[in-house]
């Protein structure tokens, strides 16, 4: 499992959830799985308000999210 940062490509899978969640904090985790010998895909398998400890400010993560999705749309 991994931690899925607003820059992962599974991230704007996410979005739509972390910003409807009514939290401080969310751990967003992905799980992998094989494609080819040398490939790995991902999938969103949870997400959740957490701690400070445990996960990461939502509001930052949105910022950052939204923050990349401008950059990407400026290209």
């Amino acid at each position: 499992m991994i931690k899925v940062t607003s820059d992962h490509e599974k991230a704007a899978e996410a979005y739509e959830t972390v910003k409807a969640m009514n939290c401080e904090y969310v751990n967003i985790i992905a799980k992998e799985y094989p494609i080819s010998d040398t490939k790995v895909g991902y999938y969103i398998a949870g997400i959740s308000p957490t701690t400070a400890e445990n996960g990461v400010s939502r509001e930052q993560w949105l910022t950052e999210f939204e923050a990349l999705q401008q950059d990407t749309d400026n290209d």
